[in-house]
């Protein structure tokens, strides 16, 4: 429902792209995928598994590879997983087309889940491509590998609004028309994740906002919060992923 869209990960993925061409990345090694974004394939998820499968096919030992993913993420019990987490759920990116039943917390398509994401950076890291992500969603914490209900989808001031990027599964629209199985890559064999360093905007069982910003300034838009603070600190050159970390 239109009430639920999240306004700002156009603007997210805008900033991220600019602030790694400022970081010396080529233009041509940035795929995206979003709306509102000119040039930019729509982010539905085949579209998603498609653009990965291509990245796993051009890169070579020794390369850096960067995922980037802003907008909603919710959690659903999955007892389809190879691997159950303390708490029985699976978190989810929820792409464009993403659909739910009304009244189920157990069916969803078009999304992401964490065991697509694990078997993904799995076969990244197998081609020992050293690998980071940022995953600016609620929900986000074992995106690639607690169960209190979202609050509200927004509050504050209509001038000021803060949106939410979590959603409950009951929240989405039903008639989800049958959905194409996702490529994924044959699983790899699990190997030391030394190679592999990853952001999350919250825990697994927490929501994350995006928010006009800067603050008060006039020209502020509607950002991630995790989106903005990495960019700023890329913006300090840190040296470490700790300086990252740590700005």
């Amino acid at each position: 429902p239109q009430a639920l869209w999240l306004q700002a990960p156009r603007n997210d993925v805008i900033l991220m792209r600019d602030a790694l061409l400022r970081q010396g990345f080529g233009a041509a090694d940035i795929t995206v995928l979003a709306d509102g974004v000119s040039g930019a394939a729509l982010p539905e998820s085949q579209a998603i598994h498609e653009a990965l499968a291509r990245l796993l096919a051009q890169s070579r030992s020794g390369d850096f590879v960067l995922l980037y993913f802003s907008g909603h993420g919710t959690r659903l019990r999955d007892i389809a997983k190879r691997y159950q987490e303390a708490d029985g759920l699976s978190e989810n990116f929820l792409a464009r087309d993403v659909r739910g039943t009304l009244g189920s917390d157990t069916v969803l398509t078009g999304d992401l889940s964490d065991a697509d994401f694990d078997v993904w950076i799995q076969s990244f890291l197998a081609k020992n491509v050293f690998i980071a992500s940022v995953f600016d969603t609620c929900s986000a914490n074992s995106m690639t590998r607690g169960a209190a209900d979202a609050p509200a989808t927004a509050e504050g001031p209509p001038d000021d609004e803060v949106r939410w990027r979590g959603l409950r599964p009951a929240q989405l629209a039903a008639g989800a028309p049958p959905a194409r199985a996702p490529a994924l890559p044959a699983p790899a064999e699990a190997v030391p994740r030394a190679r592999y360093v990853a952001f999350f905007a919250s825990e697994s069982h927490q929501i994350t906002p995006e928010l006009r910003l800067p603050r008060k300034a006039r020209d502020a838009r509607p950002q991630g919060l995790l989106t903005w603070a990495v960019v700023e600190a890329l913006a300090r050159r840190p040296a470490t992923w700790r300086d990252l970390f740590d700005g």
